[in-house]
């Protein structure tokens, strides 16, 4: 079994401005039709116009929330919601916002309200899983990124955490081609990358699973999650002790304070010292 990722990936639904046009008309026209085409046409002209506002509402959330200007975050999306209160990108932000100050409540009343006027948004129901899983509702959360799954399933931050789940429940069938496809396009992220390799390393890709684990080292050799899988796999499966034991030591060093990462530290060193 791994060491369970306390993180999961949430999806910006507000970063993302949805544009709308009107496809020209071909052929003659009446007069009366004429008429329509210059109302349409207006209507155009107000529409992009209301659309170049809220795009600067909008590059202000993402400029905001990637800051971690919290007071600015909200202060700016509550001005949007007093035009519009069903805006996406705004009850995004705020849920989002909530989120990240741990108010999982919070967070879900601005994400169900998006979702009564944007019930096919798959990325709110990603963020919603992903508060499930922080309340520790793991079947609820499954339930919620299968949601999300049937309605974007080429979206790799869903096949990311959805394949978490399975490989947390080590369904490595269901898991595989989930993991598969969001490492290709997301493989600089290490919850991404170690479920791939826990997949290849069920598949007796063992090589191949090093691989991926010594890629993650390279970005960020301190990650804990990263070194103690890797540790597993080392003294489990490929029986290299020597360097089980150097990351195991370095795994020490880190000081986890997790369970049972100091406790898999303790089996692990066992074996690395019973293989002498």
């Amino acid at each position: 079994m791994k060491y369970l990722m306390h993180g999961l990936i949430i999806i910006l639904s507000f970063l993302f401005i949805v544009s709308c046009a009107t496809q020209p008309k071909s052929g003659e026209e009446s007069e009366k039709e004429q008429a329509s085409v210059s109302l349409d046409a207006e209507e155009k002209k107000e529409l992009k116009e209301k659309q170049d506002k809220l795009g600067g509402s909008y590059a202000q959330l993402r400029r905001f929330y990637t800051a971690k200007r919290y007071r600015e975050l909200f202060d700016e999306a509550s001005k949007i919601l007093a035009k519009d209160e069903n805006d996406l990108r705004a009850l995004s932000a705020l849920g989002l916002y909530h989120m990240d100050k741990g108010e999982f409540g919070a967070a879900r009343i601005f994400f169900d309200k998006a979702l009564l006027k944007h019930p096919n948004e798959s990325g709110i129901y990603n963020n919603i899983g992903v508060i499930q899983i922080q309340e520790g509702r793991l079947e609820s959360a499954l339930v919620t990124f299968r949601k999300a799954y049937e309605i974007q399933r080429n979206n790799p931050v869903v096949q990311a955490n959805l394949g978490s789940i399975y490989v947390k429940y080590m369904d490595y069938v269901e898991a595989e081609p989930l993991v598969e496809d969001a490492y290709s396009r997301l493989s600089s992220n290490d919850i991404v990358a170690n479920n791939y390799a826990i997949v290849l390393r069920t598949q007796g890709q063992y090589d191949d699973a090093a691989k991926i684990y010594e890629k993650a080292l390279s970005r960020d050799s301190r990650n804990i999650s990263t070194n103690l899988n890797y540790a597993i796999l080392l003294v489990e499966y490929m029986k290299k002790y020597d360097k089980a034991r150097q990351l195991v030591n370095k795994i020490e060093f880190l000081n986890p304070r997790d369970k049972y990462v100091l406790a898999k530290i303790k089996d692990l060193q066992r074996k690395v010292s019973a293989a002498k």
